[in-house]
């Protein structure tokens, strides 16, 4: 009798501890930086798309957009965590490089919880509070200081002075 067909690649999409992606093969245990066909392939850039760039000098994500796509390299303007803007040119599947998270859709509950902790914090307005005492507010928080400075790059992404509750 012929053999049965060979089961389907499973693979599955993780994060390393710096948050960059890689894909493992439950099957063939392989792992890889590209995402596999089976997932999608490769990720398709396009101009003026939200993306994520890793800075290496600072270790952390900066928010930017794509300014050229030619052929598979990408060209993206980040903004770095501690002010100023970077620019990269990266091949499309390199790890560096992600599309951007999209916002977190929050229920009624988590909403007026996460508003109430906004009006919690010193100084501002209802609408708008000091970067200072927002960063404060979540240094209290006991997250390890690489945490701390991923969640500032997103919530703060333009360093900006001030902040809204959005």
């Amino acid at each position: 009798p012929p053999l049965p067909p060979p089961p389907p690649d499973k693979w599955k999409e993780a994060k390393t501890p710096d948050g960059h992606t890689y894909y493992y093969n439950l099957r063939t245990r392989e792992s890889t930086w590209e995402r596999p066909a089976s997932l999608g392939g490769p990720h398709i850039y396009t101009v003026g798309q939200q993306v994520e760039v890793w800075s290496n000098g600072q270790r952390v994500w900066g928010r930017g957009r794509v300014e050229k796509v030619d052929g598979g390299k990408v060209t993206a303007e980040f903004s770095l965590p501690r002010g100023g803007i970077a620019k990269k040119e990266l091949p499309a599947g390199h790890r560096d490089l992600r599309p951007a998270s999209s916002p977190a859709t929050w229920s009624d509950e988590e909403k007026a919880a996460y508003q109430r902790w906004f009006d919690l914090i010193p100084g501002g307005s209802a609408e708008a509070k000091p970067g200072s005492a927002i960063a404060k507010f979540l240094n209290k928080s006991g997250l390890q200081r690489p945490a701390l400075k991923q969640l500032w790059q997103v919530a703060n992404s333009g360093c900006k002075v001030d902040l809204g509750f959005e």
